[in-house]
């Protein structure tokens, strides 16, 4: 401290001023160290960014690399189900088997089964309100709901204890088989799995979200608490519960808790099959994928031994994973056609509320779709462990061994598939028997049915879209100017008097063009052109173009003479036409859906929905199919040269002369069927007349669901018929188009047994058995490949005949008020019969004619009979070459038996409820 000298004040003042500067120096000091510690606040927190971009930019240039194994790509599927309470698996986060691990003591498990107990807790309530309080429909679908919910929780925690083991197993077997090469294909499973977690999840969302807010809607008409609507909300998702419980906000909260953990383990139980299901079938088709790459090269017999092995070992893991979760796709099927045959009744109620109606047919929609693409996945299965027998048929002659035999015996043999309990196997075959059970039962229900019934008796009925119905309404018919009409008037004047009154040089001009195109037209027709050269491609020319006077098929070059001429193209009018009736098609379904769900739903009124959205479905698959025609049309052309060939021209034209009889009395048939029906709706329209104008009557009548929401016009008249013109022929000639490819096919396989029948009974080497094989099977291919092309047409052709023989029968009971009305009935309902008959048949006949060539085979002689003619006559009796409705059912004679039988028993159900009325009351809403 410095020295004070002088007096007292003096003495204060210097040491006033040496406090000063300490202070000031204390403050210094303070502020350096607040400054070096911000210092180095700033400065770890800089390094820590820059470690946090190094791990950033570490995993940008080093992105994820897979595996491939069945582990990785299920793991985002058993993360979401631990969070609400299924699969209580540790260590399903690893990409190894190995870390999988079960404990009754763990954290997952203890959730898992506070959850399930709280699920029987909850079914035990309503189990209770059905016996008690009240027993009818919606009460048992609730119970069943929530039992249901309760069995799928139990058997999650059952298949949790098995997880580990089950995919130690599947790890072994991956291994063993071919590796993936590339990375695409290592992640292609686990995309696969992700991209149907992220669709089904968000259709889940969206429909529990709709549910919610139809709920809100009956919250707010019919309050259970006034003046408390989260409360009343509440207390309605379990309004069973608190009939024996008194209600708090804590139990209300509790209870939508369990709503939402039930509701997504109802949707993850078909997730989880789907991603099983995908997972097993891309097993087999990596090893089906790999044998087809060496199919055609020389193999040896170890080669195969290997693959037979491979598959036995993905044969045992399919039925591993089977037996572990078989009550689950028990569940699955069992649960979804229960709740698939409820919300099928309750469509025919009407719904108090746009929000219901929107939330209803979303759910029923979802519902359907999820149930098919379940099915689908699930046969996939099957369909991969048979499709080695297709890639056999590859292997030449020379490289044919007795393990190969073996090989093709035990996949012919083996059914391998998922099953539920072993009751039933997860083919292509179920989905039939599924539509038909709920079919079935459908028309039982339907006995019990109380159409006035609404869905929630408080609310008011409201009107579906009142507002766009309002709109539509208020449209007026636009009228022209008069400037703009006496326009039209001085033109269409000017253009008759130009034609009245043409110059001289125009008429011996148009009289030279005459002559010249007439005499090209009469050179360029040579007897060549008059002959056949028995291709499908020229017999099927003019079918397509009378096929694209309708809006369908809009290829071009279908008339020359060789199919490489054939193309397609986006821009071109004929396709344009086709997406403008498209868009047309979609525009009248969308007026005739709004009109039936505007009023009563009934068997009757759905029929114009079922017809116009078959149309719309043949109109986008024949798009489709258009773009790969000309495609596949050379790689038939490519096999009919390949053939033994026609010998004479009445060989050669037979085909096209059958192709073409065919198309002519179907057409006729079905323009006699829309004159009948003309003549009966203008006899309808003169009985029961609205307006004083009898053609706008008639427009009225036949295009009714267009003026139910638009007013009158001339235009919208014309629109309306041209497209009930065009759907008719479109709903007539996709029954024809398959007869046609039938024809074309069953064709070739009739001109490879005619070159068989040459040589019935003579000696011929194995060469010649060999190359007559190698047909067989080109023929094959092209049958399976048209199948793919054409079978969802196929598909709707059979539903919808079906659909409509059963509603014909049904309507038949009915008194006819009119005779033309009787005539165009039974001349439709014959028609309609009969078209399904020589539908059937001609289908039929491609597989009666690959049956043949086995005739043949059996009267070789002994001593030309030899391994090549074995294998030949193996494939024959083993395959079954026919058309297909997308693989759910095959077009073999037998099929006519079995729609014979199913359209007898639907009938007979449905004469049970069936009232008799005047299908053409004036009071009704539309005529039919």
């Amino acid at each position: 401290m410095a020295r004070t000298i002088g007096g007292a004040a003096k003495q204060r003042k210097s040491v006033a001023l040496i406090n000063f500067w300490r202070v000031a120096r204390v403050d210094g000091d303070l502020s350096m160290n607040i400054h070096k510690r911000r210092t180095s606040r700033k400065q770890k927190r800089r390094v820590r960014w820059l470690r946090i971009n190094a791990i950033l930019e570490g995993a940008n240039t080093e992105p994820y690399v897979h595996n491939g194994s069945f582990q990785e790509a299920i793991r985002p599927v058993l993360i979401i189900a631990q969070i609400f309470a299924l699969m209580p698996v540790r260590g399903i986060s690893s990409k190894y088997a190995d870390d999988l691990n079960f404990s009754w003591l763990s954290f997952r498990s203890c959730y898992a089964l506070i959850v399930s107990i709280l699920f029987l807790i909850s079914s035990g309530y309503m189990a209770a309100y059905v016996m008690q309080v009240n027993f009818d429909f919606d009460s048992v679908e609730t119970l069943v709901f929530y039992g249901s919910i309760f069995a799928i929780s139990a058997a999650f925690i059952q298949l949790a204890t098995k997880w580990p083991a089950v995919v130690l197993e599947w790890q072994r077997v991956e291994s063993q088989l071919p590796a993936l090469r590339t990375e695409k294909e290592r992640g292609a499973l686990a995309y696969h799995i992700r991209m149907i977690i992220m669709i089904a999840m968000g259709c889940s969302l969206v429909e529990h979200l709709l549910s919610m807010l139809s709920s809100i809607y009956y919250v707010n008409a019919c309050p259970v608490m006034p003046n408390k609507p989260i409360d009343s909300y509440l207390l309605i998702n379990f309004s069973m519960f608190y009939h024996f419980v008194e209600y708090t906000t804590a139990l209300g909260i509790l209870g939508k808790v369990i709503n939402v953990l039930a509701t997504f383990a109802w949707s993850f139980n078909d997730i989880f099959v789907m991603a099983v299901s995908v997972s097993l079938a891309s097993r087999f088709r990596q090893l089906n994928d790999y044998m087809l790459s060496e199919a055609r090269l020389p193999t040896s017999i170890d080669y195969w031994i290997q693959c037979r092995i491979n598959f036995r070992n993905l044969c045992k893991l399919c039925n591993v994973v089977d037996d572990a979760i078989s009550i689950i796709t028990l569940l699955c099927f069992s649960n979804n056609l229960y709740f698939i045959c409820g919300k099928i009744l309750k469509s025919l109620q009407k719904k108090p509320s746009a929000s219901h109606t929107v939330y209803f047919w979303f759910s029923l929609g979802y519902l359907l779709i999820r149930t098919l693409i379940l099915s689908l996945y699930s046969a996939s299965i099957n369909d991969e462990s048979k499709r080695p027998l297709l890639i056999f048929q590859h292997v030449p002659r020379q490289y044919w061994t007795l393990e190969l035999k073996r090989f093709s015996e035990e996949v012919h043999m083996d059914q391998v598939a998922l099953t539920g309990m072993k009751f039933f196997r997860l083919t292509r075959g179920v989905v039939i028997s599924v539509a038909g059970t709920i079919v079935t039962y459908e028309l039982i229900l339907l006995q019990f049915n109380k159409a006035d019934k609404l869905a929630f008796a408080c609310a008011r009925t409201m009107r579906l879209l009142p507002k766009f119905d309002y709109k539509f309404r208020r449209w007026k018919k636009l009228k022209k100017s008069s400037l703009m009409r006496k326009l039209d008037v001085l033109h269409a004047s000017a253009g008759k008097r130009e034609f009245l009154e043409p110059s001289e040089d125009y008429v011996s001009r148009k009289q030279t063009a005459c002559n010249e195109n007439m005499c090209t037209r009469l050179r360029l027709k040579s007897r060549r052109q008059f002959l056949y050269n028995g291709t499908f491609h020229e017999a099927v020319g003019k079918v397509l173009i009378t096929a694209q006077l309708f809006a369908m098929m809009p290829v071009r070059g279908v008339t020359a003479q060789h199919p490489s001429s054939l193309n397609f193209s986006w821009l071109h009018v004929r396709t344009c036409c086709c997406l403008l009736f498209i868009a047309s098609t979609v525009i009248d379904l969308t007026l005739t859906v709004y009109k039936v769900l505007d009023g009563d739903i009934s068997f009757n009124n759905v029929k114009p929905i079922m017809f116009r959205g078959c149309i719309l479905l043949v109109c986008v698959t024949a798009l489709n199919l258009a773009r790969k025609w000309p495609e596949l049309m050379m790689h038939w052309h490519e096999i009919e040269q390949d053939l033994p060939q026609y010998q004479t021209q009445r060989d050669k034209g037979r085909m096209a002369h059958t192709i073409h009889m065919v198309m002519f009395v179907g057409m006729m048939l079905s323009l006699s069927e829309h004159l009948l029906s003309m003549i009966s709706a203008i006899n309808y329209s003169a009985f029961c007349n609205t307006t004083a104008d009898p053609i706008k009557n008639f427009f009225l009548l036949t295009n009714d669901e267009i003026f139910y929401v638009m007013d009158y016009s001339p235009f919208l008249a014309a629109w309306g018929k041209l497209q009930n013109v065009y759907s008719t022929f479109i709903w007539n000639y996709m029954d024809v188009f398959v007869m046609i490819v039938s024809i074309g096919l069953a064709s070739k396989f009739r001109q490879l047994n005619d070159n068989l029948l040459k040589f019935k009974g003579l000696h011929m080497p194995p060469s010649f058995w060999s190359e007559r094989r190698i047909q067989y099977r080109n023929i094959c291919t092209l049958c399976r490949r048209m199948d793919n092309a054409i079978s969802l047409i196929t598909m709707v052709s059979f539903s919808n005949n079906l659909y409509f023989i059963c509603v014909q029968l049904l309507r038949s009971l009915n008194e006819m008020p009119s005779m033309a009305h009787a005539i165009y009935f039974y001349f439709s309902l014959i028609f309609l019969i009969g078209r399904t008959l020589a539908v059937s048949l001609y289908a039929a006949s491609v597989h009666d004619e690959s049956r043949y060539s086995l005739r043949y085979l059996r009267c070789v002689p002994k001593d030309s009979w030899c391994p090549e003619t074995k294998r030949f006559a193996e494939e024959i009796a083993s395959d079954l070459v026919a058309l297909s409705g997308m693989k759910f059912f095959h077009l073999t004679r037998k099929l006519v038996l079995s729609v014979a039988g199913t359209i007898v028993t639907y009938e007979l159900v449905l004469i049970q409820f069936h009232e008799d009325q005047n299908l053409w009351d004036c009071d009704q809403s539309g005529y039919s």
